[in-house]
C-alpha cells in the first residue's frame, strides 16, 4: 500500500501550490509499504476532512498533518488520498478501503480537521493517539 513520504515533502510548494487536485496527487512523495507496517513508531495514518480546493489544488488540513507529522518524527503518512486507488471501482475498491480501514486500528492517528465554525478565521485541532 502507498504512503506518502513526510520528509520528502516540501511544505512550502505544497502551501502555495496553484496545482489542479490530481497534478497536486501526482505531486505528492510515496513509496510502497509493505502490510504490516515493521517501523510503527515513525509510522502513522491520517484522519482528516478533506478540503482539497479544486481550483487552487491546496489542503490546509494535509499541510498541518504534514507539520504534526515532522514534529513527531513520523516517516510515513497512510492516507486515502494516496493510498486508496481513486480510480478503481467494485470489489477493487473494497478491498482497498477495507485494507485502508484496517490501518486506523493498527498504527497511531494524525487526526486534522478544521473547524467549520470559525468562518474566515478557520481554527484547527489536531491529535494524535495510539490504538
Amino acid at each position: 500500500m502507498y504512503a506518502l513520504v513526510v520528509d520528502e515533502v516540501d511544505e512550502d510548494a505544497l502551501r502555495w501550490s496553484s496545482q489542479r487536485l490530481q497534478k497536486f496527487r501526482d505531486a505528492l512523495p510515496v513509496c510502497s509499504l509493505d502490510l504490516p507496517v515493521s517501523d510503527v513508531d515513525r509510522t502513522a495514518v491520517l484522519s482528516w476532512r478533506w478540503d482539497i480546493d479544486s481550483e487552487e489544488g491546496f489542503s490546509a488540513n494535509i499541510w498541518l498533518a504534514l507539520r504534526l507529522a515532522k514534529q513527531l518524527r513520523i516517516r510515513h503518512l497512510f492516507m486515502d488520498l494516496v493510498s486508496v486507488d481513486q480510480n478503481l471501482g467494485g470489489d477493487a475498491l473494497l478491498n482497498e478501503v477495507v485494507a485502508f480501514s484496517d490501518l486506523y486500528q493498527r498504527l497511531p492517528v494524525i487526526v486534522t480537521y478544521d473547524h467549520p465554525s470559525a468562518g474566515t478565521r478557520r481554527k484547527w485541532y489536531w491529535t494524535m493517539r495510539r490504538p
